[in-house]
């Protein structure tokens, strides 16, 4: 098989499922890689019906896309090497006919086809174990983001666009490993924010409780603290090592300096908010500006 030198390498590996025959392992190197965007954008209903007998795809399967992420690298054969061995891993893993897998520059793009929702899970839990193997076996960081699984072709495009953005979330965070796409929560409101909003916010929170003055009570911390126990007096403190009421003390100056109230739902959510993107987005947000 010849191979390409080319950046814009990339391989279709599936199965063929024509009707009465047995499936049949397919591979093919192809520089125009047009099928699978042709999947994902398409919303032609007529088009599961085409590549139905060829791709295997049925309108009643749980539609789950995979987004895989190699390191970047200059060295474009041993990228494609380190993709060729990734493919290879996947495949003898998941143990399964049901899927597409599409390799393009540092990244691998995994199309399942799946029978029920649980069998969904039970594959997730399989790609999970490649790539924490990958990570201990090369020695090489890999990390993959999970769509959610949906029947239909239109399912396809939201499970690639989800995948995309759960691999944003651990990319940004320089994390390994696998985060599928509604483990990402409340984040998933976040991850087009702009940098320069959250940082007006952020600043318009924390601000007031890092002057001269009140440093040294280490209001920030406490704060942040106070909102990882879940807003527990006894906890805090215990973990302050402070007396109780000591953080009272504290909590109370808090309040005065920020114009907010702990008792007010409104202004509890909007401590919350800035305690969990202080703490989840701060590594964004310092990239971005």
């Amino acid at each position: 098989m010849e191979r390409s030198s080319t950046s814009n390498f990339g391989w279709w590996c599936g199965t063929g499922f024509g009707a009465g025959e047995k499936a049949a392992h397919r591979c093919v190197l192809q520089e125009n890689t047009r099928v699978f965007p042709e999947l994902v954008e398409s919303n032609d209903p007529d088009l599961m019906q085409m590549g139905g007998e060829e791709w295997g795809m049925r309108l009643s399967d749980f539609m789950t896309v995979f987004v895989f992420s190699l390191r970047h690298s200059h060295d474009l054969r041993q990228l494609e090497a380190e993709v060729h061995r990734l493919i290879a891993r996947i495949k003898r893993k998941l143990e399964t006919n049901r899927l597409l897998i599409f390799g393009y520059h540092n990244k691998v793009t995994l199309l399942a086809m799946m029978s029920s929702k649980e069998d969904v899970d039970k594959l997730c839990q399989k790609v999970a174990d490649v790539v924490g193997e990958w990570s201990e076996s090369e020695g090489l960081p890999l990390c993959a983001g999970v769509g959610t699984a949906g029947q239909g072709i239109g399912a396809i495009k939201k499970s690639h666009d989800e995948a995309q953005k759960a691999l944003q979330y651990i990319a940004e965070r320089k994390h390994r490993g696998m985060l599928r796409y509604e483990e990402l929560g409340i984040n998933r409101l976040f991850l087009h924010q702009p940098a320069e909003e959250m940082i007006s916010f952020l600043e318009e929170m924390f601000t007031p409780l890092r002057t001269e003055k009140v440093r040294q009570n280490d209001l920030e911390q406490t704060l942040l603290k106070f909102m990882a126990t879940n807003s527990s007096a006894v906890r805090t403190a215990e973990q302050l090592h402070i007396h109780i009421n000591t953080l009272y003390k504290r909590l109370k100056k808090i309040e005065q300096l920020l114009d907010l109230s702990f008792e007010k739902p409104q202004d509890a959510l909007k401590i919350q908010l800035a305690c969990h993107l202080r703490e989840t987005f701060v590594n964004k947000i310092k990239e971005e500006v």
